[in-house]
């Protein structure tokens, strides 16, 4: 391995520890009650369009097929920065999850009251059992030492913790073997 390809390996583990850190932090300060919503009318289609670019070169290396469809042009009140880190949590771990060709669903719809987004894979699935579980601080579905998946395991707590902030909640269907579906709702204002 070249000297550059070792630097870039080093820079990306970097960044990807300071992702985590920044994550705990996010978490510690939102549960202490410490973090300060900055709340603004946004459209959640932007804010979604936001969410995939960051993983847009996931996309692209596993070859994967986004879909999305807006039935509705939601603006919801909240915090710009804190809903585009849950989304784009939700996107990052169907990419993750997803088989390569694989295809990425992203839906929202709108009820009287709320705005639904749903974020969709057709990957591994979760075993009933363990789905009340996921949303639990540093739970992950596989516990072993020669795990397949990075991660801390606070990702989806962190995207609960987000969701209740704005008054909201997240659910999840899944399957093993045929995939997941996260369904994260913010009331409309």
């Amino acid at each position: 391995m070249s000297e550059r390809c070792e630097l870039d390996v080093v820079v990306e583990q970097a960044l990807a520890l300071k992702e985590r850190l920044d994550q705990v932090l996010l978490l510690d300060q939102l549960e202490a009650g410490l973090y300060e919503l900055h709340c603004a009318p946004l459209s959640i289609q932007e804010t979604i369009g936001r969410a995939i670019e960051t993983q847009r070169c996931h996309i692209e290396e596993k070859k994967l097929t986004l879909d999305m469809q807006v039935e509705c042009s939601a603006i919801v009140w909240g915090d710009r920065e804190l809903l585009t880190r849950a989304l784009d949590h939700l996107i990052a771990n169907a990419c993750k999850f997803s088989l390569p060709r694989g295809i990425v669903e992203v839906r929202v719809d709108c009820a009287e009251t709320l705005c639904c987004v749903r974020v969709s894979d057709h990957g591994i699935g979760i075993a009933t059992e363990k789905q009340s579980q996921i949303f639990e601080p540093f739970f992950q579905v596989e516990m072993t030492r020669s795990r397949r998946y990075n991660g801390l395991g606070i990702g989806l707590h962190l995207v609960r913790a987000i969701a209740e902030k704005h008054g909201g909640s997240i659910q999840v269907q899944s399957k093993v073997g045929y995939g997941s579906t996260f369904t994260m709702m913010i009331p409309l204002p």
